[in-house]
């Protein structure tokens, strides 16, 4: 049936010829018959005869080729499927080596950001410390300026000062010498006022000869009480001394003292008034 199948138009022909066989052995034929030239009307089928050990033959042959198609379709199948698996294993060993390298890849990339972020704290770290280092040079210079301005401003003043000061002590040893003037003319003034009123009421006492002289403190209020009297240098004549220290106590009140003068040194003299 393997045979058949494989060679449908050799087993019809086979079969034509065993019926036609059949035909003549039943009907007869006249074989000295001088055959007759018959057109055809339809295509002749050549066949020939073909022996059951042959049809057996050929069914082996077809049998063992059907099997190594059979062997070799199993060969190319099984062929395939492991080229199939091989292009699996080969897709999953890609697939792993894709997913490896796209790991990788991120944790590159992950890196990379790492040090994007770590160089940009470093830059902003160093912007604020070039910041801050321009802020204090800044306020350095800043407080130099400040410093000098304000050092100036001292010199400037201390100058003014020691110029006004300057102007002060001139103007004040202007005043003290004017002053001073002013009251060595009062206080010679007074002092020869004194003398003539101290002289004026001296009496001269009696075996006292001419030429002697003697010092006085006379300390006086300042509505001119003669306050004290005494000799600071004799003359070397108690009697002379003690008279001139009468003749003060007598001429009291004196003339009022400069303001300020309370305690007066007269030279008491006499002779030389």
């Amino acid at each position: 049936m393997e045979i058949i199948k494989r060679n449908p138009k050799a087993f019809a022909m086979a079969v034509a010829m065993h019926l036609v066989l059949i035909f003549f052995l039943v009907f007869g034929v006249d074989w000295l018959e001088e055959p007759k030239v018959v057109r055809p009307h339809v295509d002749v089928i050549q066949a020939k005869v073909i022996s059951e050990d042959q049809i057996v033959a050929e069914a082996q042959q077809l049998k063992q080729e059907k099997e190594k198609e059979k062997a070799r379709k199993q060969a190319e199948k099984t062929k395939a499927e492991q080229e199939l698996t091989d292009i699996k294993k080969k897709q999953e060993a890609e697939k792993l080596r894709l997913a490896d390298l796209e790991k990788k890849r991120k944790e590159e990339a992950k890196k990379q950001e790492e040090v994007k972020k770590k160089a940009e704290a470093e830059n902003k770290r160093l912007a604020e410390l070039e910041k801050k280092r321009k802020k204090a040079e800044d306020d350095k210079k800043a407080t130099a300026e400040a410093e000098k301005q304000r050092k100036a401003d001292l010199d400037r003043k201390l100058r003014e000062d020691e110029a006004r000061l300057k102007r002060e002590q001139e103007l004040q040893n202007s005043l003290a010498a004017e002053q001073n003037a002013r009251m060595a003319e009062q206080s010679s003034a007074f002092a020869i006022a004194v003398s003539n009123q101290v002289t004026g009421n001296w009496l001269r006492p009696p075996g006292t000869g001419t030429g002697l002289k003697c010092s006085l403190q006379v300390r006086v209020a300042p509505n001119g009480t003669v306050l004290e009297v005494h000799v600071t240098q004799g003359s070397g004549n108690d009697a002379f001394d003690r008279s001139a220290e009468a003749a003060v106590m007598k001429s009291d009140p004196l003339p009022a003292p400069p303001p300020g003068l309370r305690d007066l040194n007269l030279i008491f003299d006499p002779d030389n008034q």
